[in-house]
């Protein structure tokens, strides 16, 4: 989401982008002499098992076991990791923004894409809500840095992300549990379970919790505005505003809560059951079902002190403390069934096909301010009156002037809220490979891929102080089809000119198609829908500030509402809001096609040096 400025309204979604650039990149690694014997690291980010020191990628691998010393628990934790790659998180809509190379994307929409791939088992995941689900069991975590869009498709223009769980073992029976307990009553456990039926079915579970309070002082918002303009020392004067014991803010969904159940906690368990099946030496088959749930308040944006201090905008409240009319809410599942089969034909080919098939379902109430208020005393506290001679009511124009900046009203409040009434995220994603595999020099993997989304949501959007002007707006994006297909051809050919120089070629060719049916938006600026007819049932909002010094709380036909007088019927809250309100209509669609190729050597130059270098096109949207 965006936040605009001026008359027009101030939320937009689902920007479509196309871009086409090449990228170069050379890289160099390097082993010490060590007496220590290492052990080998196979990561798989070229598509087949390969060592990490003899893999022409910029890539990082972690295990399970330095994940949990290092306290990483999703995606939104790798960032302190990785080298050139930094997480950031949406609070708004729980999406997970990765940034590789300073190439990122931050449409979070059911119809955006990222630039950094998220894959699971090899099965990549379309929407970036699934950053947020906990790693648990995995064999390994590989992060790719540069481009890799000729194996890993188009969203992966500035890397990709592949998580690779633990697979069930035929030659043990086993299990871990593992306990951890901290500050602000901080509880996580993990466990796993192998279990070998036979020789030909093998079996594994396993489970995580992760429970946490908020560090965050929260307490509800109650504030009701008295102020006293011309600093007599009354709030009685023609310009005044006196407190009339009705709050200001918005009270529909307010509550008390306590840490357990406050923005910044954590309330969140997943699952995963593994079936795998193989014969003698050809077949080897995995089966696994996962899911996610996250029950937890979300997390709040709050403005950042410590570098606000001494500025013109400091805080006038400690770093951890927000005061709250709505207070977090998400209610978030992901249920993932995914199938690896894979099939040796002779020794020197193997032919492997992934299936996933993903379902997300979100709820989310989001407090859009975080509770920002501003200092009574500060020279810019006022109110942007467009009512009846307009102007700016502030406290010191001039103080605002000498410190450089233009008159500019710091409002009394905000009161913004993000609502994701529902949303559902359906994906279909295949992928066959056919590769090489033995001894020879040339090596090679071609494929085919294929990706299938419907997605469905309705986001909300109410904030009083809309469009440079103290008038509310209500709006609703309605997108109850959104479908998302693509298609993509591919293949990579490595060739040795030698027992240490190898050179790369690869191409891919995707067709996409995304389109919108039925979707449309509904917006409502002002107190009421219609000023010709000035109809009482579509007014929904605050006491009007725009009439500050006339009569603070000034209502005809019920016109406007002061925030006792909200009920969940009204605004776009309403079940009926979107009925009300005329929408627009959405529907849209678009192709695009587009080949891209990548160039690339590699070079050991001896036991603690490796030289590689490539050249590859990039495209996203």
């Amino acid at each position: 989401m965006d936040q605009l400025s001026g008359s027009a309204p101030v939320w937009r979604r689902a920007t479509i982008m196309t871009t086409g650039l090449a990228s170069a990149f050379l890289g160099i690694a390097s082993a010490q002499n060590t007496d220590t014997v290492l052990e080998e690291v196979v990561i798989t980010a070229t598509k087949r098992e390969t060592s990490l020191m003899l893999t022409p990628v910029a890539v990082s691998a972690f295990t399970q076991e330095q994940l949990t010393r290092d306290g990483i628990q999703d995606i939104r934790d790798l960032g302190a990791l990785v080298p050139n790659m930094q997480v950031g998180f949406s609070p708004s809509d729980s999406g997970v923004q990765v940034t590789v190379r300073g190439i990122t994307s931050n449409n979070f929409t059911e119809l955006g894409d990222p630039t950094v791939g998220i894959h699971v088992d090899g099965i990549y995941s379309p929407r970036p809500q699934s950053g947020m689900a906990l790693l648990h069991d995995v064999e390994r975590v590989e992060v790719l840095r540069g481009p890799q869009g000729t194996l890993f498709g188009r969203n992966s223009t500035a890397g990709a992300i592949n998580v690779v769980s633990a697979r069930p073992q035929f030659d043990s029976f086993g299990g871990t549990v593992e306990v951890e307990l901290g500050n602000y009553r901080h509880r996580l456990a993990r466990g796993t379970l192998n279990l070998p039926v036979n020789d030909y079915v093998a079996l594994r579970a396993s489970y995580m919790i992760d429970k946490t309070d908020s560090y965050i002082d929260q307490e509800m918002e109650l504030f009701d505005l008295a102020w006293d303009t011309d600093g007599d020392g009354s709030t009685t004067g023609p310009f005044d505003v006196p407190a009339d014991g009705i709050l200001n803010t918005d009270q529909r969904r307010n509550r008390p809560v306590d840490a357990s159940d406050a923005y910044g906690n954590s309330n969140r368990w997943a699952a995963r059951l593994s079936a795998r099946v193989r014969n003698d030496s050809s077949l080897d088959w995995l089966l696994s079902f996962e899911h996610y749930k996250d029950g937890g308040a979300g997390m709040i944006s709050l403005k950042d002190c410590e570098k606000a201090e001494g500025t013109f905008f400091a805080c006038d409240h400690p770093q951890w403390y927000a005061r709250i009319n709505v207070p977090g809410e998400l209610d978030m599942s992901i249920n993932s069934l995914r199938s690896e089969l894979k099939y040796e034909f002779s020794e020197s080919l193997v032919v492997e096909h992934r299936v996933g098939l993903s379902s997300e379902r979100r709820y989310q109430a989001y407090d859009g301010d975080g509770g920002f208020f501003a200092d009574p005393e500060h020279p810019a506290y006022g109110i942007n009156r467009l009512c009846c001679g307009g102007g700016l009511l502030i406290r010191d124009p001039q103080a605002i002037i000498d410190a450089g900046f233009a008159p500019y009203a710091l409002m009394p409040f905000e009161d913004l809220q993000l609502t994701t009434r529902w949303s559902e995220y359906k994906s279909l994603v295949s992928e066959l490979q056919v590769k090489s595999q033995g001894e020879g020099p040339l090596s090679w993997v071609v494929g085919a891929f294929y990706l299938k989304e419907d997605n469905a949501i309705r986001f909300d959007v109410e904030i009083p102080w809309c469009c440079g002007s103290p008038r509310p707006l209500g709006q609703s994006f309605v997108q109850p089809d959104r479908d998302v297909e693509s298609k993509a051809l591919f293949g990579q050919f490595d060739y040795s000119l030698s027992e240490k120089t190898r050179i790369t070629a690869g191409y891919r060719y995707t067709w996409d198609e995304k389109s919108d049916t039925g979707g449309s938006n509904h917006i409502s600026i002002g107190y009421w829908v219609n000023p010709a007819t000035w109809d009482p049932n579509n007014t929904f909002w605050h006491e009007s500030w725009d009439l500050v010094g006339i009569v603070p709380n000034w209502s005809t036909s019920g016109a406007m509402y002061q925030a006792n007088a909200l009920t969940l019927d009204m605004g776009s809250l309403a079940e009926n809001f979107t009925d009300r309100i005329p929408g627009t209509d959405n529907t849209y669609a678009a192709k695009w096609s587009k080949g891209t190729w990548k160039l690339g050597f590699d070079h050991e130059i001896n036991e603690q040096w490796f030289l590689y270098g490539s050249v590859a096109t990039r495209w996203f949207r």
